[in-house]
């Protein structure tokens, strides 16, 4: 017997009326709402049971013995009923009898689903749901996604509960595949609790559903992103970003101000008056970094491409770009322009009167603005250098370009530094200054690249200003007790640099050969 038949608990020779009949009765029972799948698998038995009576060949000696049959039973039947005399109240009760079968026959008949129309309540879910014309997938799909932007808490569960078109199992798993494509290209800012109740629903994450994982939870992640941003959650903003502005307050005034940046189109004097604000690049690269781990390619609206490009170029210390330059330049002579102004300010305040106010008057204003814009190149070009070394001092062996000079240059600024203390004349301030400066470029670097390459020389971190302390307190000390002159002391700083120069490279040998 067919399986179909089973389900319906129907025989072997039921006819279509019988097939349609059984549905509508256990449709009584088995409500979409209540029960899914159970729905979902006596529509499919419903179905194959009628397409298995309507196909199969007819039995004419069957129908026709069954026929004879109960033509002979009926003719008894009438016999004996014509030969028996009953009451009239016995007449009237199996009158009334009949009358509600034939009552009964035809509200199942009423209500009984057909492929064409739904004329019944549960029957008309069957037919809605596999009526094409019936169901406009659009309007469900914007509609979810209404709800799941702008609805309360529970309003998108009840919803999505409530759809006759996710009654079907089939159909609900196409609707759920259609979903995830029309958020991946509208990328609309859902929260993350409203995405989890779509995906529990859908069954995205299932382990035997056809979605993948991680193209679920990327997904998660950037309709959240697009919600925090568009509804300016600062505070989620500013933890997912790591702001470091202080205080929470001021972490939120950051963020805020970055987000503002972002948000604006992008126009070059606005940019680069907001780069004059010392680490203000930086932190905006840093913001960016962090808001997408570290994707800058897809960041949800209204964050502008342009401002994105801008500000990942100006922050980015490994490389030179038009924005960074431009800051710089911009940097340059705003702040000479103040450092001019601060000196008019202290000619006002001593009035050109007294020693000091002389010497100061003798400075012309263009030379002295040509002398602070002067100073202030040299210490961003050196900043440049030092930068570009010891970023070139920290790759490995094998990476870096140069090889025999990645290594031995260290040694070689160390050795010119010592050249120059033992060879000028006594009284020379420049070659002392040559000095100071080739010790504190190669000491720096060589920090940095046992650092990166083999750990903290000490042991752990120990930034700039620390070793700065360290070596003022050396110093004081040498000078109290008398261990070193200055020499001795630049000396000692040249030991100690070679020092941590050659730690660095035996730590490296050593793991070469036993690797």
């Amino acid at each position: 017997m067919n399986w179909a038949l089973r389900r319906l608990g129907l025989r072997a020779d039921a006819d279509e009326r019988a097939v349609k009949r059984a549905y509508a009765a256990q449709l009584k029972t088995t409500r979409p709402e209540d029960d899914p799948e159970g729905f979902q698998s006596l529509n499919e038995a419903y179905r194959a049971a009628l397409a298995w009576v309507q196909s199969r060949p007819p039995q004419v000696h069957v129908e026709d013995d069954a026929a004879a049959r109960d033509d002979a039973s009926q003719v008894s039947i009438e016999t004996d009923a014509a030969s028996i005399e009953l009451p009239p109240d016995v007449l009237a009760a199996l009158q009334d009898i009949d009358a509600q079968v034939e009552a009964a026959r035809a509200l199942l008949d009423r209500v009984q689903p057909n492929d064409t129309a739904a004329a019944g309540a549960s029957a008309g879910v069957a037919a809605r749901i596999d009526d094409a014309d019936a169901f406009d997938a659009a309007a469900l799909l914007d509609e979810c996604i209404a709800q799941a932007v702008h609805g309360r808490d529970g309003d998108l569960e009840r919803w999505l509960h409530a759809q006759p078109a996710l009654w079907s199992l089939s159909r609900k798993a196409q609707i759920g595949q259609w979903l995830v494509r029309q958020w991946q290209v509208r990328r609309p800012p859902i929260q993350a609790q409203r995405f989890d109740v779509v995906a529990d629903f859908f069954g995205l994450l299932d382990l035997n559903g056809e979605h993948d994982a991680y193209t679920i939870h990327r997904l998660r992640h950037r309709l959240h992103l697009a919600w925090e941003v568009q509804t300016k959650q600062m505070r989620a903003l500013a933890e997912r970003t790591g702001q470091d502005g202080g205080s929470v307050a001021s972490n939120l005034r950051q963020t805020a101000r970055i987000l503002r940046q972002l948000t604006r189109p992008l126009q070059w004097p606005q940019a680069l008056w907001a780069g004059l604000m010392p680490g203000y690049p930086t932190a905006v690269r840093k913001f960016l970094q962090h808001l997408d781990y570290g994707d800058l390619d897809d960041l949800p609206p209204p964050i502008r491409e342009d401002q994105v490009a801008f500000w990942d170029a100006a922050g980015d210390r490994a490389r030179l770009s038009k924005p960074r330059w431009a800051v710089s330049i911009a940097r340059l002579f705003a702040y000479s322009t103040l450092i001019t102004l601060a000196y008019a300010g202290l000619l006002t305040l001593l009035h050109r009167q007294d020693s000091a106010g002389d010497v100061l008057h003798g400075l012309s204003w263009p030379l002295f603005a040509a002398a602070a814009f002067a100073l202030l190149g040299s210490v961003w070009l050196g900043q440049l250098a030092y930068q570009g070394f010891a970023r070139w001092q920290a790759l490995a062996d094998d990476e870096a370009s140069a090889p025999r000079w990645h290594a031995a240059a260290i040694p070689l600024l160390t050795a010119l530094a010592m050249g120059l203390l033992w060879t000028a004349p006594g009284d020379g301030v420049a070659a002392g200054v040559a000095v100071g400066l080739l010790l504190v470029f190669a000491g720096m670097a060589a920090w940095v690249r046992h650092r990166e390459r083999s750990g903290p020389p000490l042991g752990r971190h120990i930034g700039f200003w620390r070793a700065a302390f360290l070596l003022l307190m050396t110093r004081t000390a040498g000078d109290a007790f008398g261990w070193f002159d200055d020499a001795g002391f630049l000396a000692l700083i040249a030991g100690a640099i070679l020092f941590v120069w050659a730690k660095d490279l035996w730590i490296q040998r050593r793991a070469r050969t036993n690797s």
